[in-house]
């Protein structure tokens, strides 16, 4: 599989992915400015993804209340196409 490297000004050139990873990876894990905000930024975003799916005692992440949601209106749609069966709707 190919990836596209975009240069300045439109220019592009096609590059195998073993190297686009480690353009990444050159960049992430550089100690400039940018290497350190990519790494801030990565931080937030895996703290986002673990509170998104957290479930405890007094606490319940959004995609854990979004599937909850999802499941109990699928399990009333369920419910309502059964009794309509059974009423002859």
């Amino acid at each position: 599989m190919n990836s596209v490297l975009y240069i300045s000004f439109g220019s592009q050139n096609t590059i195998s992915a073993s190297q686009m990873m480690d353009l990444a990876m050159t960049l992430v894990m550089d100690e400039t400015e940018k290497g350190k905000e990519m790494r801030k930024n990565a931080s937030e975003v895996r703290d986002k993804i673990i509170d998104a799916v957290k479930l405890e005692k007094d606490f319940r992440g959004p995609s854990v209340e979004a599937m909850d949601e999802f499941l109990n209106a699928s399990l009333m749609k369920r419910e309502e196409t059964r009794r309509g069966a059974e009423n002859g709707l």
